[in-house]
């Protein structure tokens, strides 16, 4: 089920600071909505009330590349250390390869130890590591 633009636009200023530098400080929040919610493929944990417990925003428009990229993956304070995060990214790894070749690599940029961890748990590999480390896993 994909959140409500009212719930996306919360829970993106509820996790602001948790991005260095914080979302806000780099894009309009509203703006950035519309166009996750145009553009993009969610990955949602959502309460029954529609509250979003975590997120993962896919971009896989990149066909003649066959690479699709995660901007954001987050999840709600509240609900941290529950495995959220992992069964999303499964959940959207999983997407990816059910297209059939037409996206071959995942890529991501973060600067959290924590997240590096669980991407290299899922197979994904170093490919640069500057002031951002991005990584990349091959579908």
């Amino acid at each position: 089920m994909k959140p409500s633009k009212e719930a996306l636009f919360t829970f993106l200023k509820k996790v602001d600071n948790d991005f260095y530098p914080p979302l806000s400080e780099k894009t309009n929040l509203a703006l950035y909505v519309d166009k996750i919610l145009d553009k993009a493929i969610l990955f949602c944990d959502l309460t029954d009330s529609g509250t979003i417990k975590g997120l993962i925003i896919v971009y896989a428009n990149d066909y003649a590349r066959k690479y699709a990229y995660i901007p954001l993956v987050c999840v709600d304070p509240f609900y941290r250390n529950q495995g959220i995060a992992g069964n999303l990214l499964a959940e959207a790894i999983q997407y990816l390869k059910s297209l059939k070749g037409k996206i071959q690599i995942l890529g991501i940029h973060s600067n959290n130890p924590i997240a590096i961890k669980l991407y290299k748990d899922f197979g994904f590999h170093v490919v640069d590591g500057t002031e951002r480390v991005y990584l990349e896993l091959k579908l």
